[in-house]
């Protein structure tokens, strides 16, 4: 069987880092972290995604990228950031609080990546 890909959209590359470091031997991870190589084609290729709002142009990719995504998960460490993502319209995607401490950050993502069977 195919391993799982997940893709992982974070332009401040620290969330990005964190995904790789604890999860990249069961699963396979591929990363955008420039906003110059954001392309929706990109993403077609990935059933879930990990997206990460830095700024308003996240914003704006996260808007053309949440029509297109079953399995998206969402988050911001900004509030205002975070108030507008709630805002989209449409939106099927689930929030991640990225302000959670480091130790609460990764249950949450091994009992989201387990319960979508992406690990065991």
């Amino acid at each position: 069987m195919a391993q799982p890909k997940l893709a992982v959209y974070d332009t401040s590359k620290g969330f990005s880092s964190f995904v790789k470091h604890y999860f990249a031997k069961e699963i396979s991870i591929e990363v955008c972290t420039s906003k110059k190589k954001f392309s929706l084609a990109w993403f077609n290729d990935f059933h879930y995604c990990f997206f990460v709002v830095n700024d308003v142009e996240d914003l704006f990719n996260l808007m053309k990228v949440a029509p297109l995504q079953n399995n998206l998960v969402v988050g911001s460490t900004h509030s205002i950031l975070e108030m507008k993502i709630k805002s989209i319209q449409d939106s099927n995607f689930t929030i991640i609080d990225l302000s959670l401490n480091k130790n609460d950050l990764l249950q949450y993502m091994t009992a989201y990546l387990k319960r979508n069977q992406l690990i065991e």
